[in-house]
């Protein structure tokens, strides 16, 4: 088989053994061609007899095809991480991120693919219109693969599904709750159904915020109207000025998020269209997630690595940076959600990276914007927090590559190490550390409450669809990042 590059690793992780083992990995242009186990033997020849036996990575170039790089026993080779949940914010807030940085940032974090979520943009991706504006102003500036995601808000809401969908966008997203965006205000049961039947010729998912409070028209499929006790309690607590993280806390309990998971369940049921529930912050969902799936119900769910690292005990008062909705919640909450990913409840780890200026992140903890920055964090945040539990590299490769790609229908391409996939990789160091400085890792002015933290772990490069995107520090001359949409589908 002819090839023009070719990796050698002594740990490289490979889905289909659902192991790490020593491999060679051809590639022809953009694809893996041959995926190699190799022998104790060839393992013996191969890095003992070269510099890679210690701690360097290694460019054996040539002056014909194919170039060979040879990883040393430091390095772990994975596939390039999707990340479904990513919050651009441009066109019209590119102070706040841009697909420049954002695909910078992820980049240098072994990302290969992001799906950019339809808001915080302005305008919203809720139009073809809209789609056609975002496409046009990202045009030249990805670093990374990017798919999108449509916005389902009230109003003509089969006409906007289909017309996005034929357009080539990997899903969409709605909120049960205020988005905090004037232009994508909430939707209610009747168009959540809508949305769900318009969705199931395409075979795209839905995804939702999935809060409920006693002010949201979504409250209706409680008994009578009436929102339930908590919630409405919620709703009197966020009337209130929020000086303290509790108050905020308060205000959006984990009773809320359970509620919004039941109504997105029902909606499932009746419509059997594809759903997914964003950003889990509390196991309390959990048993109504199991018994949903228990009964063939086609639904997903996720959680962030910010509700596996911190917890609210933790929460410095004067620090907005930590400020996100759902909030970030106790200690118990999560330890439960490491549980459901253990147990293979919780289907997928991404970012929700929704960054703002330093300036959003004023005033108290009602008042200030809701949002984590951690574009390119995931993986040496969730290698240092599964060392700590058991937990291994074949469960953070199913949470970040796998389960992410086929959310977004491109598990065809993306996501994994294996012959006819995009050839993606993230070269990651397991002996070095990601120390967190913003001012050092390619941010805007993004607040964040991982600043001077230290992870374990390092990605030193990072390749995309065969080429060298991101290598300690320094990005390719320029973006080589490509517009991806579901099998069959184009983008126009």
């Amino acid at each position: 088989i002819s090839h023009d590059l070719v990796i050698r690793a002594q740990r490289a992780y490979l889905a289909e053994r659902g192991d790490v083992v020593p491999a060679a990995v051809y590639v022809s242009g953009s694809k893996i061609v041959r995926v190699q186990e190799l022998t104790a033997a060839e393992v013996v020849e191969i890095f003992c007899q070269s510099k890679s036996a210690g701690e360097e990575l290694t460019w054996l170039e040539t002056t014909t095809a194919p170039r060979v790089l040879t990883l040393s026993s430091a390095h772990l080779l994975m596939p390039g991480l999707v990340d479904s949940h990513v919050h651009v914010n441009a066109p019209g807030r590119e102070s706040w991120g841009g697909f420049d940085a954002c695909t910078r940032a992820a980049a240098s974090g072994g990302v290969t693919t992001i799906a950019d979520m339809p808001l915080n943009s302005e305008p919203v991706t809720t139009t073809l219109k809209a789609f056609q504006e975002k496409l046009e102003h990202a045009r030249g500036k990805c670093y990374v693969d990017v798919g999108f995601l449509g916005g389902i808000v009230p109003g003509e809401v089969t006409t906007n599904v289909t017309d996005l969908a034929t357009a080539g966008v990997c899903g969409f997203k709605g909120f049960l709750i205020d988005s905090g965006i004037d232009t994508f205000p909430p939707v209610g049961p009747t168009e959540v159904e809508e949305a769900l039947q318009a969705l199931k010729p395409f075979n795209l998912v839905h995804m939702f915020h999935a809060e409920l409070d006693g002010s949201c028209a979504c409250t209706r499929h409680e008994s009578e109207g009436a929102a339930p006790a908590a919630a409405a309690a919620a709703a009197a607590a966020a009337s209130e000025d929020m000086p303290k993280y509790a108050q905020f806390l308060a205000s959006r309990p984990a009773s809320m998020e359970k509620d919004a998971v039941s109504l997105v369940v029902d909606a499932c049921r009746k419509t059997k269209g594809r759903c997914h529930i964003v950003h889990l912050s509390s196991p309390d969902s959990v048993p109504v997630l199991r018994e949903a799936r228990a009964d063939g119900l086609p639904i997903t769910v996720e959680t962030c690595p910010h509700y596996l690292y911190f917890s609210a005990e933790f929460v410095p008062e004067g620090d907005k940076s930590f400020k996100c909705c759902p909030p970030i919640r106790t200690a118990d909450h999560r330890e439960g959600l490491w549980r459901a990913l253990a147990d293979g409840e919780i289907d997928q780890v991404v970012s929700d990276h929704s960054s703002s200026t330093s300036h959003e992140k004023q005033g108290d903890w009602g008042k200030a914007w809701g949002g984590i920055a951690s574009v390119g964090l995931t993986l040496p945040i969730l290698y240092s927090e599964c060392g700590k539990r058991g937990l291994g590299v074949a469960q953070i490769a199913r949470w970040a590559c796998e389960a992410p790609a086929r959310l977004l229908n491109l598990d065809q391409r993306k996501g994994r190490i294996a012959v006819g996939m995009d050839a993606d990789f993230a070269v990651f160091n397991t002996t070095l550390m990601t120390h967190v400085d913003p001012t050092k890792m390619n941010w805007k002015d993004w607040p964040s409450p991982y600043t001077g933290k230290a992870l374990q772990g390092a990605v030193e490069m990072t390749l995309l669809r065969g080429n060298v995107i991101y290598h300690r520090g320094v990005f390719s001359s320029q973006p080589q990042g490509e517009f991806v949409s579901p099998s069959g589908t184009t983008i126009v």
